[in-house]
């Protein structure tokens, strides 16, 4: 056990969680919602207590992974917490994702059981049932049922979650993370974080979202309270400014396209944001034109640049100094090493790819895929595919990707993924994914080669229903075929140039 200012933090992750939920007052509030909805520590421990009756009289000992499939609410996130407590991992899905790719999740994942919202039981049934996936319906708490399957896959005994993105292939991949991650995570956070002394939490990230990670855990481990939007709160901005500034909330951790949107449109002047006093950004590349106008409206608020992908979470992080703005002009610093994590540059024909080793690194993929690893000096490196720089002062810097994968909203998206979804459209031949930035915001471009055009309207309501929605293009535009460079690959330059006649939306 390791002694980190007054707490105590174990290996296990399940001894940290119920050390966390022991050490907490009793009648102070520990999840709340803009509905005026709240839960104390301790009726959340009671009904914690009560899920875990259930899920150990339903599902059998031998297993290690627990799906849930249902909105993001006080409910919900108290599954999560007792399918850990019942020393299971948990497996978030997206109830906004097309049925094609949940089933296609379960399929790789191959959970033991999936705890589903009742309203989405019925639809969610019949998806599984035409691909012949088999299971039992088993009664659970109030509104949800729990559906338990055959066969269910082997996971590690300290598995905590496996989460979904976007897979170079075209199909989702599976990331199996570990509690010893989330230990060290908890760790550098706590160091990083005590001398604000937070206790009001906003949670914006989806829990299939890596982000995510932070906001089950790290309120709770410092005896916080974290106020838990509905989804179709999360799309009002107006909303969202309103409850920063009404509750109170002390920090705030999202992308910068969601700050991004939040000043667009949130009306933020109408608010005093004077109580905020961290904000952590993530998941994307960080303009300083979008950190110096937070700043304008949070201007209290101490800024932190968080850099990893999901296989490692934050593994680098930097703490916002404008004065660097000059040095690093082309985007804002990812940061130095935080603890558990090793990082090494390695020489590429793009130029310095960024690996990390270390505890903060990933189990593997649920499909056992080890082409993203490389073994130096007997340590264990993940490959993130980011080229970067190192300057004098020992901060990286983000340069460019070294291969397709881009990110929006957060999200990562394998343009593989959306090309093999409209690759399967009567008539197509050829697909190409084109992204560009419009300030500060990524727009996806589908071109495409058909003897068979199709609507707009039609090809966005295929792509939803066949991706995630984060990957639905912006515009598509048929061509007679796709222009070749030098090098005998598409000239993106070309079809980028056919845009203006293009069908946009």
């Amino acid at each position: 056990m390791e002694k980190i200012g007054e707490l105590n933090w174990r290996s296990n992750f399940e001894e940290n969680m119920r050390e966390w939920f022991k050490v907490s007052a009793r009648d102070k509030t520990f999840l709340h919602n803009t509905a005026r909805e709240k839960i104390n520590y301790s009726e959340a421990k009671k009904k914690i207590r009560s899920q875990l009756k259930t899920l150990q009289q339903n599902i059998p000992d031998f297993a290690s992974l627990v799906g849930i499939y249902a909105e993001k609410s006080i409910a919900s996130t108290l599954f999560i917490y007792s399918i850990i407590l019942n020393e299971k991992g948990y497996l978030p899905l997206d109830v906004q994702s097309p049925f094609s790719r949940v089933v296609s999740i379960l399929k790789d994942a191959k959970p033991t059981a999936l705890i589903v919202e009742k309203k989405f039981s019925e639809l969610l049934t019949l998806a599984l049932e035409e691909n012949s996936i088999h299971f039992q319906v088993k009664k659970f708490q109030s509104g949800f049922q729990l559906f338990v399957f055959e066969k269910p896959k082997k996971y590690p005994a300290d598995v905590l979650n496996v989460l979904y993105t976007s897979g170079s292939t075209g199909v989702p991949k599976g990331i199996i993370q570990t509690g010893l991650c989330a230990w060290h995570f908890m760790i550098q956070n706590h160091i990083l974080l005590n001398s604000f002394k937070i206790k009001s939490y906003l949670s914006i990230a989806p829990y299939h979202f890596d982000i995510s990670v932070f906001d089950l855990f790290v309120p709770l481990s410092e005896s916080g309270r974290l106020l838990v939007p509905k989804q179709q709160e999360m799309n009002n901005s107006r909303l969202m400014a309103e409850m920063i500034a009404v509750k109170k909330i002390e920090l705030i951790y999202s992308t910068p396209s969601f700050f991004n949107w939040l000043m667009e449109t949130g009306r933020l002047e109408k608010h005093d944001f004077s109580k905020v006093k961290v904000i952590l950004i993530a998941g994307e590349v960080l303009r300083w034109d979008i950190v110096k106008r937070l700043k304008k409206y949070f201007s209290n608020a101490v800024m932190f640049n968080f850099y990893g992908p999901t296989e490692t979470n934050v593994c680098l992080h930097y703490r916002i100094d404008f004065d660097d703005e000059k040095r690093y002009a082309a985007s804002v610093p990812i940061g130095k090493t935080c603890i558990g994590s090793t990082i090494k540059l390695l020489k590429t024909k793009n130029g310095k790819e960024l690996i990390v080793a270390g505890t903060c690194v990933m189990y593997n993929y649920v499909n056992g895929d080890k082409s993203r690893f490389k073994t130096i000096e007997k340590h264990r490196y993940y490959k993130t595919g980011d080229i970067v720089e190192e300057a004098f002062d020992g901060n990286y810097a983000f340069v460019s990707r070294a291969d397709r994968m881009i990110k929006r909203n957060g999200y990562r998206i394998e343009p593989a993924e959306i090309e093999r979804g409209l690759k399967n459209l009567e008539g197509v031949k050829q697909v190409a994914i084109i992204t560009t930035n419009e300030n500060s915001t990524i727009k996806i471009h589908a071109f495409l080669v058909s003897d068979k055009k199709y609507e707009t309207v039609f090809l966005k309501n295929y792509s939803a229903d066949k991706i995630h929605y984060s990957m639905v293009p912006d515009t598509f535009t048929f061509v007679e075929s796709m222009p070749l460079n030098r090098n005998h690959k598409t000239d993106e330059g070309k079809l980028l140039q056919t845009l203006p006649n293009s069908l946009t939306h």
